[in-house]
Protein backbone atom coordinates (compact mmCIF):
# COMPACT_ATOMS: atom_id res chain seq x y z
CA UNK A 1 0.00 0.00 0.00
CA UNK A 2 3.01 2.72 0.89
CA UNK A 3 4.52 1.53 -2.18
CA UNK A 4 1.44 1.64 -4.27
CA UNK A 5 1.12 5.38 -2.86
CA UNK A 6 4.44 6.92 -3.34
CA UNK A 7 4.29 5.62 -7.08
CA UNK A 8 1.35 7.86 -7.46
CA UNK A 9 2.57 10.74 -5.05
CA UNK A 10 1.53 13.12 -7.62
CA UNK A 11 -1.81 12.82 -7.06
CA UNK A 12 -1.24 13.63 -3.45
CA UNK A 13 0.54 16.80 -4.46
CA UNK A 14 -2.13 17.72 -6.65
CA UNK A 15 -4.71 17.38 -4.00
CA UNK A 16 -2.99 19.14 -1.38
CA UNK A 17 -2.64 22.12 -3.47
CA UNK A 18 -6.11 21.69 -4.60
CA UNK A 19 -6.95 22.15 -1.15
CA UNK A 20 -4.45 24.82 0.16
CA UNK A 21 -5.33 26.88 -2.83
CA UNK A 22 -9.27 26.32 -1.81
CA UNK A 23 -8.72 27.30 1.92
CA UNK A 24 -6.58 30.38 1.00
CA UNK A 25 -8.66 31.38 -1.91
CA UNK A 26 -11.72 30.17 0.27
CA UNK A 27 -10.78 32.65 3.25
CA UNK A 28 -9.32 35.64 1.03
CA UNK A 29 -12.43 36.17 -0.82
CA UNK A 30 -14.57 36.21 2.12
CA UNK A 31 -12.65 38.52 3.99
CA UNK A 32 -14.41 41.73 2.56
CA UNK A 33 -18.40 40.83 1.25
CA UNK A 34 -19.16 38.92 4.29
CA UNK A 35 -17.65 41.36 6.65
CA UNK A 36 -18.02 44.70 5.92
CA UNK A 37 -20.76 44.89 7.41
CA UNK A 38 -20.41 43.57 10.84
CA UNK A 39 -16.95 45.20 11.06
CA UNK A 40 -17.53 48.90 10.10
CA UNK A 41 -20.19 48.70 12.55
CA UNK A 42 -18.47 47.23 15.71
CA UNK A 43 -15.52 49.58 14.55
CA UNK A 44 -17.47 52.71 13.93
CA UNK A 45 -15.83 53.42 10.50
CA UNK A 46 -16.89 54.16 7.36
CA UNK A 47 -16.44 51.40 4.27
CA UNK A 48 -14.12 53.72 2.71
CA UNK A 49 -11.66 53.12 5.89
CA UNK A 50 -12.36 49.32 5.27
CA UNK A 51 -11.99 49.52 1.25
CA UNK A 52 -8.41 51.44 2.35
CA UNK A 53 -7.43 48.47 4.16
CA UNK A 54 -8.66 46.15 1.15
CA UNK A 55 -6.63 48.51 -1.18
CA UNK A 56 -3.21 47.87 1.20
CA UNK A 57 -3.55 44.27 0.70
CA UNK A 58 -3.66 44.58 -2.92
CA UNK A 59 -0.61 46.66 -3.17
CA UNK A 60 1.48 43.90 -0.61
CA UNK A 61 -0.25 40.94 -2.23
CA UNK A 62 1.15 42.49 -5.80
CA UNK A 63 5.01 43.46 -3.99
CA UNK A 64 5.09 39.82 -3.01
CA UNK A 65 3.65 37.98 -6.03
CA UNK A 66 6.25 40.18 -7.96
CA UNK A 67 9.35 38.51 -5.42
CA UNK A 68 7.95 35.55 -4.74
CA UNK A 69 10.00 33.74 -7.61
CA UNK A 70 13.36 35.08 -5.55
CA UNK A 71 12.29 33.73 -2.29
CA UNK A 72 11.22 30.15 -4.23
CA UNK A 73 14.52 29.94 -5.59
CA UNK A 74 16.22 30.38 -2.26
CA UNK A 75 14.01 28.71 0.41
CA UNK A 76 11.86 26.44 -1.63
CA UNK A 77 8.08 26.05 -2.18
CA UNK A 78 7.07 23.71 0.73
CA UNK A 79 8.76 26.21 3.64
CA UNK A 80 7.51 29.91 1.92
CA UNK A 81 4.17 28.16 1.82
CA UNK A 82 4.34 27.19 5.50
CA UNK A 83 6.01 30.17 6.76
CA UNK A 84 2.77 32.48 4.61
CA UNK A 85 -0.23 30.24 5.50
CA UNK A 86 0.83 31.03 9.19
CA UNK A 87 1.00 34.71 8.29
CA UNK A 88 -2.06 34.44 7.29
CA UNK A 89 -3.85 32.57 10.16
CA UNK A 90 -1.96 35.64 12.34
CA UNK A 91 -3.19 38.07 9.75
CA UNK A 92 -7.08 36.52 10.18
CA UNK A 93 -6.67 36.01 14.21
CA UNK A 94 -5.69 39.94 13.96
CA UNK A 95 -8.56 40.76 12.18
CA UNK A 96 -10.65 38.68 14.32
CA UNK A 97 -9.76 39.95 17.76
CA UNK A 98 -8.91 44.25 16.40
CA UNK A 99 -10.68 46.67 18.62
CA UNK A 100 -9.26 49.33 16.79
CA UNK A 101 -8.51 50.47 12.66
CA UNK A 102 -5.27 50.40 12.90
CA UNK A 103 -4.63 46.91 14.14
CA UNK A 104 -7.64 45.96 11.70
CA UNK A 105 -5.70 47.54 8.77
CA UNK A 106 -2.66 45.52 9.77
CA UNK A 107 -3.94 42.19 10.07
CA UNK A 108 -5.80 42.56 6.72
CA UNK A 109 -2.60 44.12 4.90
CA UNK A 110 -0.86 40.92 6.30
CA UNK A 111 -3.12 38.96 4.40
CA UNK A 112 -1.71 40.26 0.77
CA UNK A 113 1.37 38.57 1.82
CA UNK A 114 -0.15 35.14 1.99
CA UNK A 115 -2.07 35.89 -1.06
CA UNK A 116 0.83 37.01 -2.76
CA UNK A 117 3.22 34.17 -2.28
CA UNK A 118 0.89 31.59 -1.35
CA UNK A 119 -1.03 31.99 -4.84
CA UNK A 120 -1.00 30.92 -8.74
CA UNK A 121 3.09 31.27 -8.91
CA UNK A 122 3.84 28.58 -6.22
CA UNK A 123 1.11 26.58 -7.32
CA UNK A 124 2.61 26.69 -10.89
CA UNK A 125 6.27 26.11 -10.08
CA UNK A 126 5.28 22.71 -8.14
CA UNK A 127 2.84 21.29 -10.87
CA UNK A 128 5.39 21.84 -13.53
CA UNK A 129 7.78 20.08 -10.98
CA UNK A 130 5.59 16.68 -10.70
CA UNK A 131 3.60 16.61 -14.41
CA UNK A 132 5.28 16.84 -17.38
CA UNK A 133 1.78 15.12 -18.74
CA UNK A 134 -1.94 16.69 -18.08
CA UNK A 135 0.39 19.66 -16.61
CA UNK A 136 -2.42 22.09 -17.96
CA UNK A 137 -5.24 20.12 -16.18
CA UNK A 138 -3.58 19.63 -13.30
CA UNK A 139 -3.08 23.20 -12.78
CA UNK A 140 -6.53 24.26 -14.21
CA UNK A 141 -8.03 21.90 -11.55
CA UNK A 142 -6.07 23.20 -9.13
CA UNK A 143 -6.82 27.09 -9.68
CA UNK A 144 -10.77 26.71 -10.13
CA UNK A 145 -9.98 25.48 -6.20
CA UNK A 146 -9.98 29.13 -5.09
CA UNK A 147 -13.54 29.60 -6.59
CA UNK A 148 -15.04 26.40 -5.31
CA UNK A 149 -13.26 27.34 -1.38
CA UNK A 150 -15.09 30.51 -1.63
CA UNK A 151 -18.37 29.07 -2.02
CA UNK A 152 -17.92 26.57 0.77
CA UNK A 153 -16.09 28.36 3.16
CA UNK A 154 -18.76 31.51 2.68
CA UNK A 155 -21.33 29.09 4.15
CA UNK A 156 -19.65 28.72 7.04
CA UNK A 157 -18.58 31.97 7.64
CA UNK A 158 -22.27 33.34 7.27
CA UNK A 159 -23.36 30.85 9.69
CA UNK A 160 -20.92 31.95 12.23
CA UNK A 161 -21.50 35.63 11.66
CA UNK A 162 -25.44 34.64 12.07
CA UNK A 163 -25.18 32.66 15.37
CA UNK A 164 -22.21 34.14 16.82
CA UNK A 165 -20.19 36.80 15.51
CA UNK A 166 -17.79 38.40 12.91
CA UNK A 167 -15.09 37.88 15.44
CA UNK A 168 -15.72 33.81 15.11
CA UNK A 169 -15.11 34.20 11.75
CA UNK A 170 -12.16 35.18 11.22
CA UNK A 171 -11.13 33.09 14.15
CA UNK A 172 -12.33 29.97 11.80
CA UNK A 173 -10.28 31.34 8.88
CA UNK A 174 -7.43 31.54 11.01
CA UNK A 175 -7.83 27.92 12.25
CA UNK A 176 -8.59 26.61 8.69
CA UNK A 177 -5.33 28.04 7.59
CA UNK A 178 -3.00 26.50 10.05
CA UNK A 179 -4.78 23.03 9.26
CA UNK A 180 -3.77 23.86 6.04
CA UNK A 181 -0.25 24.68 6.65
CA UNK A 182 0.03 21.13 8.23
CA UNK A 183 -1.15 20.14 5.27
CA UNK A 184 1.58 21.65 3.01
CA UNK A 185 4.50 20.52 5.71
CA UNK A 186 3.26 16.98 5.74
CA UNK A 187 2.43 16.43 2.00
CA UNK A 188 4.46 19.15 -0.32
CA UNK A 189 7.54 18.00 -1.84
CA UNK A 190 9.45 20.75 -4.04
CA UNK A 191 10.59 18.22 -6.52
CA UNK A 192 9.54 14.21 -7.85
CA UNK A 193 13.39 13.54 -7.21
CA UNK A 194 13.08 13.67 -3.43
CA UNK A 195 11.45 11.09 -3.64
CA UNK A 196 13.42 8.88 -6.25
CA UNK A 197 10.17 9.69 -8.70
CA UNK A 198 10.30 11.08 -12.23
CA UNK A 199 7.75 13.68 -12.91
CA UNK A 200 4.27 12.54 -14.14
CA UNK A 201 4.40 11.80 -17.76
CA UNK A 202 8.80 12.18 -17.96
CA UNK A 203 9.91 11.47 -20.86
CA UNK A 204 6.64 11.56 -22.98
CA UNK A 205 6.84 14.09 -25.77
CA UNK A 206 3.20 14.89 -28.05
CA UNK A 207 3.82 16.18 -31.18
CA UNK A 208 1.73 18.96 -30.73
CA UNK A 209 3.61 20.29 -28.73
CA UNK A 210 7.17 20.24 -29.88
CA UNK A 211 5.36 21.93 -33.04
CA UNK A 212 3.85 24.99 -30.34
CA UNK A 213 7.92 24.95 -28.74
CA UNK A 214 5.95 23.61 -25.49
CA UNK A 215 7.82 21.27 -24.83
CA UNK A 216 9.80 20.54 -21.36
CA UNK A 217 12.94 22.84 -22.68
CA UNK A 218 15.58 24.38 -19.94
CA UNK A 219 14.60 28.06 -21.81
CA UNK A 220 15.92 31.25 -20.81
CA UNK A 221 18.28 32.13 -18.01
CA UNK A 222 17.21 35.74 -16.41
CA UNK A 223 20.08 37.39 -17.80
CA UNK A 224 18.96 36.06 -21.02
CA UNK A 225 15.90 37.08 -20.85
CA UNK A 226 16.45 40.95 -19.72
CA UNK A 227 17.64 41.46 -22.58
CA UNK A 228 14.71 39.79 -24.98
CA UNK A 229 12.04 42.07 -26.22
CA UNK A 230 9.55 39.13 -26.04
CA UNK A 231 9.66 39.28 -21.85
CA UNK A 232 8.83 42.67 -21.98
CA UNK A 233 6.34 42.11 -24.04
CA UNK A 234 5.04 39.54 -22.42
CA UNK A 235 5.04 42.09 -18.77
CA UNK A 236 2.99 44.87 -20.81
CA UNK A 237 0.70 42.49 -22.87
CA UNK A 238 -0.31 40.61 -19.37
CA UNK A 239 -1.05 43.31 -17.80
CA UNK A 240 -3.28 44.81 -20.79
CA UNK A 241 -4.72 41.62 -21.17
CA UNK A 242 -6.13 41.04 -17.38
CA UNK A 243 -6.98 45.03 -16.95
CA UNK A 244 -9.60 44.65 -20.32
CA UNK A 245 -11.30 41.81 -18.34
CA UNK A 246 -11.19 42.91 -15.28
CA UNK A 247 -12.86 46.32 -16.38
CA UNK A 248 -15.93 44.27 -16.33
CA UNK A 249 -16.00 41.49 -13.45
CA UNK A 250 -17.05 43.70 -10.36
CA UNK A 251 -19.44 46.02 -12.33
CA UNK A 252 -21.38 43.17 -13.43
CA UNK A 253 -24.12 43.34 -11.37
CA UNK A 254 -24.72 47.14 -11.24
CA UNK A 255 -24.30 47.21 -15.02
CA UNK A 256 -26.76 44.73 -15.46
CA UNK A 257 -29.01 46.73 -13.24
CA UNK A 258 -28.94 49.86 -15.55
CA UNK A 259 -29.62 47.85 -18.76
CA UNK A 260 -32.96 46.87 -16.79
CA UNK A 261 -32.40 43.37 -14.95
CA UNK A 262 -34.26 43.14 -11.66
CA UNK A 263 -31.45 43.28 -8.47
CA UNK A 264 -32.19 39.58 -7.76
CA UNK A 265 -31.46 38.14 -11.62
CA UNK A 266 -28.30 40.12 -11.54
CA UNK A 267 -27.20 38.53 -8.31
CA UNK A 268 -28.26 35.28 -10.23
CA UNK A 269 -26.00 36.42 -13.42
CA UNK A 270 -23.48 37.03 -10.97
CA UNK A 271 -23.76 33.58 -9.37
CA UNK A 272 -23.51 31.71 -12.94
CA UNK A 273 -20.58 33.73 -13.86
CA UNK A 274 -18.30 32.97 -10.72
CA UNK A 275 -19.51 28.91 -11.32
CA UNK A 276 -18.63 29.27 -14.73
CA UNK A 277 -15.33 30.46 -13.89
CA UNK A 278 -14.49 27.19 -11.89
CA UNK A 279 -15.12 25.59 -15.25
CA UNK A 280 -13.54 27.61 -17.25
CA UNK A 281 -10.17 27.45 -15.60
CA UNK A 282 -10.55 23.63 -15.86
CA UNK A 283 -11.25 23.74 -19.39
CA UNK A 284 -9.02 26.41 -20.09
CA UNK A 285 -5.41 24.20 -18.40
CA UNK A 286 -7.28 21.26 -20.47
CA UNK A 287 -6.85 22.92 -23.52
CA UNK A 288 -3.09 23.88 -22.68
CA UNK A 289 -2.25 19.98 -22.84
CA UNK A 290 -4.13 19.69 -26.28
CA UNK A 291 -3.57 22.80 -28.33
CA UNK A 292 -1.10 24.89 -26.49
CA UNK A 293 -0.98 27.55 -24.13
CA UNK A 294 -0.50 30.50 -26.87
CA UNK A 295 -3.47 29.30 -28.98
CA UNK A 296 -5.45 29.40 -25.73
CA UNK A 297 -4.73 32.74 -24.59
CA UNK A 298 -5.78 34.14 -28.10
CA UNK A 299 -8.88 32.29 -27.49
CA UNK A 300 -9.45 34.17 -24.09
CA UNK A 301 -9.32 36.99 -25.56
CA UNK A 302 -11.20 36.35 -28.86
CA UNK A 303 -13.78 35.44 -25.75
CA UNK A 304 -13.36 38.93 -24.02
CA UNK A 305 -13.85 40.88 -27.63
CA UNK A 306 -17.20 39.07 -27.65
CA UNK A 307 -18.69 39.09 -24.40
CA UNK A 308 -17.67 43.25 -23.98
CA UNK A 309 -19.36 43.27 -27.40
CA UNK A 310 -22.56 41.33 -25.31
CA UNK A 311 -22.80 43.06 -22.37
CA UNK A 312 -22.95 46.69 -23.70
CA UNK A 313 -25.88 45.79 -25.57
CA UNK A 314 -27.73 42.80 -23.06
CA UNK A 315 -31.32 43.48 -22.64
CA UNK A 316 -33.19 40.92 -21.45
CA UNK A 317 -31.85 37.62 -18.64
CA UNK A 318 -31.14 35.49 -21.46
CA UNK A 319 -28.85 37.47 -23.66
CA UNK A 320 -27.20 38.53 -20.06
CA UNK A 321 -26.99 34.68 -19.41
CA UNK A 322 -25.29 33.95 -22.28
CA UNK A 323 -23.16 36.59 -22.18
CA UNK A 324 -21.88 35.92 -19.20
CA UNK A 325 -20.80 32.36 -19.93
CA UNK A 326 -18.92 33.73 -22.81
CA UNK A 327 -17.33 36.52 -19.92
CA UNK A 328 -16.60 33.49 -17.99
CA UNK A 329 -14.34 32.20 -21.18
CA UNK A 330 -12.18 34.87 -21.24
CA UNK A 331 -11.24 35.11 -17.39
CA UNK A 332 -8.66 31.83 -17.26
CA UNK A 333 -6.05 34.59 -18.76
CA UNK A 334 -6.32 35.88 -15.12
CA UNK A 335 -4.80 32.67 -13.81
CA UNK A 336 -4.01 28.92 -15.21
CA UNK A 337 -3.43 30.29 -18.97
CA UNK A 338 -0.38 33.54 -18.15
CA UNK A 339 2.12 30.83 -15.89
CA UNK A 340 1.48 28.34 -18.31
CA UNK A 341 2.36 30.78 -21.74
CA UNK A 342 5.14 32.17 -19.99
CA UNK A 343 6.57 28.44 -19.92
CA UNK A 344 5.99 27.93 -23.45
CA UNK A 345 7.66 31.02 -24.62
CA UNK A 346 10.84 31.42 -22.22
CA UNK A 347 11.15 27.84 -20.99
CA UNK A 348 11.73 26.53 -17.29
CA UNK A 349 14.73 27.59 -16.09
CA UNK A 350 13.89 31.08 -14.82
CA UNK A 351 10.18 30.00 -14.07
CA UNK A 352 10.06 31.55 -10.67
CA UNK A 353 11.43 34.53 -11.55
CA UNK A 354 9.22 35.18 -14.38
CA UNK A 355 5.85 33.80 -13.16
CA UNK A 356 6.41 36.20 -9.82
CA UNK A 357 6.44 39.10 -11.91
CA UNK A 358 3.75 38.13 -14.81
CA UNK A 359 1.05 37.57 -12.20
CA UNK A 360 2.12 40.47 -10.48
CA UNK A 361 1.05 42.51 -13.57
CA UNK A 362 -2.48 40.49 -12.82
CA UNK A 363 -2.32 41.59 -9.45
CA UNK A 364 -1.95 45.00 -10.52
CA UNK A 365 -4.73 44.84 -13.14
CA UNK A 366 -6.67 44.22 -10.88
CA UNK A 367 -6.35 47.14 -8.44
CA UNK A 368 -6.79 49.84 -11.19
CA UNK A 369 -9.47 47.92 -13.14
CA UNK A 370 -12.42 48.66 -11.12
CA UNK A 371 -11.57 52.17 -10.38
CA UNK A 372 -11.23 53.40 -14.22
CA UNK A 373 -14.90 52.18 -14.95
CA UNK A 374 -16.45 53.57 -12.32
CA UNK A 375 -14.69 56.57 -13.24
CA UNK A 376 -15.74 56.71 -16.65
CA UNK A 377 -19.51 55.93 -14.97
CA UNK A 378 -19.18 58.70 -12.52
CA UNK A 379 -18.18 61.33 -16.17
CA UNK A 380 -21.07 59.24 -18.68
CA UNK A 381 -23.32 57.32 -17.13
CA UNK A 382 -22.95 54.25 -18.24
CA UNK A 383 -20.48 51.11 -18.56
CA UNK A 384 -21.30 50.31 -22.06
CA UNK A 385 -17.88 52.54 -24.05
CA UNK A 386 -15.73 50.95 -21.61
CA UNK A 387 -16.40 47.37 -22.72
CA UNK A 388 -16.77 48.62 -26.66
CA UNK A 389 -12.91 49.89 -25.79
CA UNK A 390 -11.74 47.17 -23.81
CA UNK A 391 -13.64 44.66 -27.01
CA UNK A 392 -11.54 46.62 -29.84
CA UNK A 393 -8.25 46.76 -27.45
CA UNK A 394 -8.29 43.75 -27.32
CA UNK A 395 -8.08 42.61 -30.94
CA UNK A 396 -5.47 44.82 -31.17
CA UNK A 397 -3.73 43.17 -28.62
CA UNK A 398 -4.30 39.89 -29.82
CA UNK A 399 -1.83 41.07 -32.92
CA UNK A 400 0.52 42.35 -30.31
CA UNK A 401 0.74 38.27 -29.09
CA UNK A 402 1.36 37.42 -32.20
CA UNK A 403 4.42 39.56 -32.58
CA UNK A 404 5.58 38.39 -29.34
CA UNK A 405 5.35 34.74 -30.43
CA UNK A 406 7.32 35.27 -32.89
CA UNK A 407 10.36 37.07 -31.21
CA UNK A 408 10.02 34.40 -28.50
CA UNK A 409 10.31 31.96 -30.83
CA UNK A 410 13.42 33.49 -32.97
CA UNK A 411 15.19 34.13 -29.98
CA UNK A 412 15.19 30.12 -28.66
CA UNK A 413 16.46 29.33 -32.40
CA UNK A 414 19.80 31.91 -31.80
CA UNK A 415 20.57 30.48 -28.52
CA UNK A 416 19.89 26.86 -29.23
Amino acid sequence: MIKYIKKHYHWIIAATLFLMMGIRGGVGNNLAGLHLIPVTQALDIPRAQFALAGSACSVVAMLSTMFSGALISRYGCRSLMAVFLLVGATSTFLMGTASTYPLFFLGYALWGMTNGFCSDAISTRIVSSWFHKHKGAVLGTVASATGLGGSIVCIFQSAMIETHSYHASYYLSSALLVFCTLLVVVFIRKHPTEMNLQPYGYGQQVEHTKREHEDHWQGFSMKQLVRTPAFYMMIVGTFISCVLPYLAFNVVVPHLRDRGLTAAQASSIQSIMLLCLAGSKILAGFLCDVIGARKVALLCMAFDVASMILLATVSGMTAAVIAIIIYAMALPILTVVIPLLGVSLFGYQAQSQFTGIFLSMVSAASIIASPISNAIYDKIGTYCPVFYAAAGISVLLMGMYLLMYRLADKKRKSVE
